[in-house]
């Protein structure tokens, strides 16, 4: 089973977790009053790491990447 990379941030502060999509994701981190509340009047930070990857390899591939997404990808410096 996969985690993501907040796994360890998300575990010590209480989420308790189970497995969907062949990922080990948080469920809950209090009751969701509480959980609703927050991101209503607060910030919330949603990882969706489990939902896909996409790896572009070879010499154009920042260049494609920077032609398909809505962000400028080449000022990153990747």
């Amino acid at each position: 089973m996969e985690r993501g990379p907040l796994f360890e941030v998300q575990r010590r502060i209480g989420a308790s977790f189970g497995e969907a999509f062949g990922w080990e994701l948080p469920w809950a981190f209090s009751n969701v009053p509480d959980e609703y509340k927050t991101v209503v009047q607060g910030v919330a930070l949603l990882d969706r790491t489990y939902t896909g990857r996409l790896k572009v390899t070879g010499e154009d591939g920042l260049d494609l990447i920077n032609r398909l997404s809505t962000n400028k990808l080449e000022d990153l410096g990747l």
